[in-house]
């Protein structure tokens, strides 16, 4: 039986490359390293995302080409108007249905943490929303937070992408912002940030998080596309593959397990 679920699956990836066109198959990305990421200029994208895409969509013949783009909404668009087939790490919330379709398979789980300035350390506590009363709290243009946190009455101040949100803590032009932990916490260390950024325990959420292909291009079946890129993904979970691309990345001394849970 599982031999034929695998001859199964070959005729199913083979039929699907004959039907490829020349066109470049495009991947979209915010700039998070370590998981997206670019050195130099935009075209050279890196990253533990790219890596496992680049593996996934290689075993289906696609030779995927990768871009970094300034902000979430720009993302929506490109995919919305059929000019990108694929955008890195996105968690579920319905109303992005309709401009993404989700595959089943999630790549890593990330929490959301309140960071701010370490000599507010004994000023800024968490025990509910009401503690941040006072504080000029930012909140990326883009991003979806929950709707409890949103509705919560509080001082936002809005920022138009990301990218700059450590300078605007560092800077006092915010107090405090939500932010992906695991990401930002690398982002701290890049730019030497470890003693004037830290961040609150209580976290604001946890979501998996998953690549998600566009619902409004006629160069692919996007359907068939999904159906084969989750079978590679599940594989490459059961066989140790990805957990090896995030250790490459990140050593052993990382607790793997909360990431890829």
């Amino acid at each position: 039986m599982k031999t034929n679920k695998v001859l199964i699956f070959l005729v199913f990836v083979v039929s699907f490359n004959s039907s490829l066109f020349a066109n470049d198959f495009i991947i979209l990305g915010t700039n998070d390293p370590p998981l997206k990421y670019f050195e130099g200029d935009r075209s050279n994208v890196k990253g533990i995302a790219v890596d496992i895409l680049k593996e996934a969509l290689g075993e289906m013949g696609i030779n995927p080409v990768f871009r970094i783009v300034d902000s979430d909404l720009r993302i929506q668009k490109e995919l919305r108007n059929g000019n990108a087939q694929m955008a890195m790490l996105y968690s579920y919330r319905q109303h992005r249905e309709k401009y993404f379709i989700y595959s089943t398979e999630a790549i890593i789980r990330l929490s959301w943490h309140f960071f701010y300035r370490t000599e507010d350390i004994n000023k800024i506590h968490y025990d509910s929303f009401d503690d941040f009363k006072n504080l000029q709290v930012g909140i990326v243009n883009g991003i979806t937070y929950t709707n409890e946190f949103m509705n919560s009455g509080l001082s936002f101040s809005n920022l138009p992408k990301k990218g700059s949100e450590l300078e605007m803590l560092v800077k006092h032009r915010i107090d405090l912002i939500a932010l992906p932990t695991f990401i930002t916490l690398t982002q701290i260390n890049n730019k030497g940030f470890e003693d004037k950024i830290t961040y609150l325990k209580k976290p604001l959420k946890s979501r998996l998080y998953y690549n998600v292909f566009g619902n409004n291009n006629d160069q692919y079946d996007m359907r068939k596309l999904i159906s084969i890129y989750d079978h590679i993904i599940k594989k490459m979970k059961a066989n140790g593959r990805i957990r090896q691309i995030f250790i490459k990345h990140l050593g052993n001394d990382i607790d793997l397990d909360v990431l890829l849970n």
